[in-house]
């Protein structure tokens, strides 16, 4: 590959030709600064973040395998003169096999494609030889999704009796009742603030503003009723923790190995470990769980009560009955299956 100076790519209009285009010039020349603000909301900061991981493990490979090496990320960006050979990227699915996921190597080639475009480049990933060569291996490397092991509310009573009554115990006990109840992810947990809790006769609402699939921000309310069992109740769990936080800002925060609660917001991976040692407290291996395991229990322990489909999808946000289903768990196909209605 070239070493030549990056060249910047700037969006334009064609130059005008007749009145009208004159005029449409005219208007996009003075509003270059609202379309800029726009177009930064296309991407999340975190996809973007990815979309730079992913070049860098492509330009390192390139630079082993003695390639001319590939442009780095500069301020955020990957500055392309001239797009990658389709040689280089069937090259790389077929050296990455080893290592990484069909999926994985997938999402490589997707950053590959934003990169190129954003250069004003063809992007060699829309070749068929390359489509050729993923689809090979997603056939050679059939690909089965890891998938955490579903808590039951019963399980979820014995691990928050467990817990003691120090900020750390009231603050986890919400955690892993609330995780329960709304089927949140990690991430929508710690992302709820004072600001996403109302109070209501029937128990609580929460605002999740933005979630993995909902990617404008549109938002989801989820209804939390009271418990008829105040042990599994994440209303009253949750209120006891605010009320020990007692400050505006993030709900869920650190807590320090003297008990003090700190302004900091507790991180997804927080979230894992808390599962993660409450399963292992009750004697199950904490390698099979992880804060997935409260959004997959709620839906295998409705499924298993007879709550009806839609009631659940109301808390989970689930699209279809489709998407809802890769939930299913052995469990839950014992349930479900013809030989469940055969008595022989």
């Amino acid at each position: 590959m070239s070493e030549s100076t990056p060249v910047v790519v700037e969006t334009a209009l064609p130059a005008p030709v007749n009145s009208r285009s004159a005029l449409a010039y005219e208007i996009y020349q003075g509003s270059t600064g609202e379309l800029a603000d726009l177009d930064s909301y296309a991407k999340s900061a975190n996809t973007l973040t990815g979309y730079a991981s992913d070049w860098e493990q492509v330009r390192q490979w390139a630079s082993q395998r003695g390639l001319a090496e590939l442009p780095a990320v500069v301020d955020g960006r990957v500055e392309l003169t001239e797009p990658m050979l389709v040689g280089e990227v069937k090259l790389y699915i077929a050296d990455r096999q080893a290592d990484l996921k069909s999926v994985t190597v997938a999402r490589h080639l997707t950053s590959l494609k934003h990169w190129h475009y954003e250069n004003g480049l063809p992007s060699p990933t829309d070749h068929p030889e390359v489509k050729k060569t993923l689809a090979g291996m997603k056939r050679k490397y059939a690909y089965r999704p890891d998938r955490a092991t579903p808590l039951y509310l019963e399980e979820i009573a014995q691990i928050v009796a467990g817990l003691d009554d120090s900020p750390k115990g009231i603050r986890d006990r919400a955690i892993m009742l609330l995780g329960f109840w709304t089927a949140c992810r990690r991430s929508e947990l710690v992302a709820l603030t004072d600001k996403d809790l109302t109070d209501d006769p029937k128990g609580l609402i929460v605002h999740v503003a933005r979630s993995k699939v909902d990617q404008t921000g549109a938002g989801r309310d989820i209804g939390v009723h009271y418990r008829n069992d105040p042990a599994v109740c994440a209303v009253r769990a949750l209120r006891r923790w605010v009320d020990l936080v007692d400050g505006s800002g993030p709900v869920f925060r650190y807590v320090d190995r003297w008990g003090n609660v700190g302004s900091k917001v507790l991180s997804g991976q927080s979230v894992s470990l808390t599962v993660k040692n409450g399963v292992q407290s009750i004697g199950l291996d904490p390698d099979d769980y992880s804060a997935h395991s409260l959004r997959a229990g709620l839906v295998s322990w409705c499924d298993r009560e007879g709550v009806p489909s839609a009631a659940i999808r109301a808390v989970t946000g689930h699209q279809s009955e489709a998407m809802m289903d890769s939930y299913s768990r052995p469990a839950d196909l014992f349930l479900h299956s013809a030989g469940a209605y055969v008595d022989v």
